[in-house]
């Protein structure tokens, strides 16, 4: 690094520095980040009290599904079986806790035909049930998904399956939130639940009135499966420091830098553009979004990542997020890992291994939490010699800087000469950064100044 950069970059640390120390009054405020993980408890695919243990206990939320098939295997006749007894009590235990579960109403039911929901019969046969899920937790839940990613045809049992049009979805979702509402009107309503950041998708969901209907939108940014060869309906976004990320007019000024594609970073430029193409359609309030689910799976073979750089990666990204006072709630997906073969992508998602061992991004996600749970909103910065750095306070009270190399590559570092003012100023590091200059990785490195 050259001198210039040395002082440009020691200079915008101090300047990070004075930031942190100035009174909370005149910083953004935002409200606590829901974090949890995706669970499978109903199903019986995780053990209640390993889900509690490791979430509820630790302030952490989860996010299950409630199958319509499993509650009507009789037409007509609606029942909550004791197979899904674990999540009832899992529900039970989150709310004493004070933490928010978020359930999902989903999907077909051979009952009412093969395919995604169109009839009027089949969409009052949901409805009965959606009343159903949300009469049983009253009290419990206020916060439900209506379906999970139909814009890639989840739900139907047709092969190949085909992808579900917004305007029908529209058509269940404005049925499914009015039963809602009836039956617990303090509830949130979370619509989209959709597939990777599908704008086409989006937008035809914002001309059919979709957005009137839901009181959060919920999105699947997964940015693992990238290749060159195929970029994503969102590919060529950018990332925005300054400004309002994904706002209008000159309220959407500031710097803008390219991420790299499969990267943190380049998942929550999609959110921006998402926000933006949500904003030309809700322009009378802000509409929350939901990050109900993302991961980087550590699979053996194509699109797996190791899982210090999965870990690396939910820091990266949970960090960032927080940064947008819109993005209201991120589940990484998901809790543990569901199957044997180490090769298989969808055996590889987990938080914790199937025997229940935690992976590093369990660890990861506990020490992140803290850091996503004050009222002041985090500020982002990208130095000029592209170092991305968060200046925030945790959930103590205590100022904190965290930085890293915004890179794929892991085995890339430099010298941050900025940390030697962080350690005269009484911050201590928290990880990895033991000397007055850090070195600076893929991974982040975390200063702490205790009260």
């Amino acid at each position: 690094m050259s001198n210039e950069k040395r002082k440009s970059a020691a200079a915008l640390s101090l300047a990070c520095l004075g930031w942190l120390v100035a009174p909370s009054e005149t910083l953004a405020q935002r409200a606590p980040l829901q974090v949890g993980a995706g669970v499978h408890v109903g199903l019986g695919w995780y053990p209640m009290q390993g889900a509690k243990q490791a979430l509820i206990d630790q302030g952490l939320t989860f996010r299950d599904e409630v199958p319509w098939d499993h509650l009507e295997t009789t037409r007509g006749a609606l029942k909550f079986p004791a197979s899904m007894q674990a999540l009832d009590d899992l529900v039970t235990s989150a709310a004493k806790a004070g933490v928010r579960p978020l359930l999902i109403l989903d999907y077909g039911n051979k009952l009412y035909g093969e395919g995604l929901l169109q009839s009027d019969e089949q969409i009052a046969a949901y409805v009965r049930y959606v009343r159903f899920v949300v009469k049983h937790f009253a009290g419990r839940v206020n916060q439900f998904e209506v379906w999970n990613e139909w814009n890639f045809g989840m739900g139907s049992s047709i092969r190949p399956r085909p992808p579900g049009s917004a305007a029908d979805y529209v058509a269940v979702l404005k049925a499914a939130a009015a039963a809602i509402k009836q039956e617990n009107p303090g509830a949130t309503v979370v619509g989209g639940a959709l597939a990777l950041v599908d704008i086409p998708w989006v937008d035809a969901f914002g001309r059919a009135g979709g957005f009137q209907y839901i009181d959060a939108f919920s999105v699947h940014p997964y940015e693992f499966w990238w290749n060159p060869a195929k970029t994503g309906p969102a590919g060529g976004a950018r990332l925005i420091f300054g400004g309002d990320p994904g706002g209008t007019g000159s309220q959407a000024s500031g710097t803008t830098w390219d991420p790299i594609p499969g990267t943190p970073e380049a998942a929550v430029a999609k959110l921006d553009l998402l926000r933006s193409r949500i904003r030309s359609f809700v322009s009378d309030r802000e509409m929350p979004i939901y990050v109900t689910e993302i991961s980087w799976p550590t699979n053996n073979s194509r699109f797996g990542s190791p899982e210090p750089v999965a870990a690396a990666y939910l820091q990266r990204f949970v960090l960032l997020a927080a940064t947008r006072p819109w993005i209201a709630g991120i589940w990484w997906h998901d809790f543990s890992d569901d199957g044997d073969d180490p090769t298989k992508v969808e055996f590889r998602y987990g938080l914790r291994r199937k025997t229940g061992e935690p992976k590093p991004a369990y660890d990861t996600l506990l020490a992140t939490h803290c850091l996503t749970q004050s009222a002041i909103v985090p500020t982002p910065t990208l130095s000029t010699d592209q170092r991305l750095q968060i200046a925030g306070v945790d959930c103590h009270g205590q100022r904190y800087i965290a930085t890293w190399l915004p890179t794929d590559d892991f085995h890339k570092s430099a010298g941050w000469p900025g940390a030697a003012a962080l350690s005269q100023s009484g911050f201590q590091a928290a990880r990895s950064a033991t000397n007055s200059t850090a070195t600076v990785s893929a991974t982040p490195v975390i200063y702490v100044r205790p009260k």
